[in-house]
C-alpha cells in the first residue's frame, strides 16, 4: 500500500494576493516540509524558495469544481491533504502529530480524516483523540482541512458545482457512499487555523487581522477590504437564498446527479441480492 500524500491546496489565480502570506506562514509553521505541494491555479506559475510548489495552471474560465477536478488530476499521490488557500496556519503545525493520524488513515483505510473537530451527531471514541463518524451526518463533506482519499474527494466536488453547492450536495453524496471517516477531537487538532477562514465574501475577517498584526506581518488590507458583520444578511434571507441555490440550474444538475448515484447503489444492492440467491440456490441442488 502506498503510503505517502501531497499536500493540495485549492485556489485560483483571483487569489494569487494570499499566495505570499499563505506561504510564509506555511514555512514558518510547517518548517523542514519536503513533500509535493500542489498549488490550483488557472494559468499562473508559481514558486517557493525551499518548498516544492508545483502550480496545476488547469486553464481559465472553469467553475469551481472542474477547476477543482483539474487540478486534483494532476495530483501523483493516491492521498492528499486538503487545504483551502485561506486556511492559512496560526501556530507550530504538530509534525510527528499529522504524520501519526496519516499512518491511523491509512491502517483504518479511510476514505477521509478530518483534522478539525467538528461535533457531528453520530460519533464513536474508537481511540483516544481520534472518533469515527457514522452516515448520515450532516457536514459529512466539507472543505476543512483533511487527509482524503483522492479517488473519493473527487466524488465529492462535481465540475459544475461552486463550493457552497459541492459542500451541500457533497454532503449527500457522502452519505449515500457510507464514507469511512474519522475525525480527530480539539486537543488532537495538529494544525492551528480559522475554520471560517481568513476570508468571507473575499473580505479579510477581523480575527485573522488580530492574529497577523501580532506577528507583524504587513497585508494589503484595502485591496480586498475588510469583512463588515452589521452587513450580513438576515436568516430569513439565508434560507431564501438557500431555496434559490436549490433551484438553480446548476442545482438541478446536482440534483439529476445525485438520483442517478441512489439508482446506482440501489441497482448493485439488486443484483449483489439476486447473485447470492442463486448461490444459495444453486449450493442447494448441488450434486457432488
Amino acid at each position: 500500500m502506498n503510503r505517502e500524500f501531497s499536500v493540495f491546496i485549492s485556489s485560483s489565480d483571483e487569489y494569487s494576493d494570499l499566495w505570499d502570506l499563505f506561504f510564509q506562514l506555511f514555512k514558518k509553521y510547517w518548517p523542514g516540509y519536503d513533500g509535493k505541494i500542489y498549488l490550483n491555479t488557472q494559468m499562473a506559475d508559481y514558486k517557493v524558495d525551499g518548498l516544492n510548489v508545483i502550480a496545476t495552471k488547469v486553464g481559465k474560465g472553469l467553475p469551481f469544481g472542474e477547476t477543482f477536478q483539474r487540478g486534483l488530476n494532476k495530483v501523483d499521490t493516491d492521498d492528499v491533504l486538503l487545504i483551502m488557500i485561506d486556511y492559512l496556519f496560526m501556530d507550530k503545525v504538530e509534525k510527528e502529530n499529522i504524520y501519526n493520524l496519516y499512518e491511523w488513515f491509512k491502517d483504518n483505510e479511510l476514505d477521509s480524516l478530518r483534522l478539525k473537530h467538528h461535533p457531528y451527531t453520530h460519533m464513536q471514541q474508537i481511540q483516544n483523540g481520534v472518533c469515527s463518524v457514522s452516515a448520515p451526518q450532516f457536514d459529512m463533506f466539507s472543505f476543512q482541512i483533511a487527509f482524503w482519499c483522492k479517488d473519493v474527494l473527487r466524488k465529492m466536488v462535481l465540475a459544475h458545482e461552486n463550493p457552497w453547492a459541492a459542500e451541500w450536495y457533497g454532503t449527500k453524496r457522502a452519505n449515500l457512499l457510507n464514507i469511512r471517516m474519522h475525525c480527530v477531537d480539539v486537543a488532537m487538532e495538529p494544525i492551528k487555523y480559522l475554520s471560517e477562514g481568513a476570508l468571507h465574501k473575499g473580505k479579510w475577517v477581523a480575527p485573522i487581522v488580530e492574529f497577523l498584526e501580532s506577528q507583524g506581518i504587513g497585508v494589503d488590507y484595502p485591496r480586498r477590504g475588510m469583512f463588515d458583520p452589521g452587513l450580513e444578511i438576515n436568516v430569513r434571507l439565508k434560507h431564501r437564498l438557500v431555496s434559490k441555490l436549490k433551484r438553480s440550474p446548476s442545482a438541478l444538475r446536482s440534483m439529476i446527479c445525485l438520483m442517478g448515484l441512489v439508482c446506482r447503489i440501489r441497482l448493485k444492492s439488486v443484483v449483489t441480492c439476486c447473485a447470492r440467491s442463486a448461490l444459495k440456490c444453486g449450493n442447494c441442488h448441488r450434486i457432488d
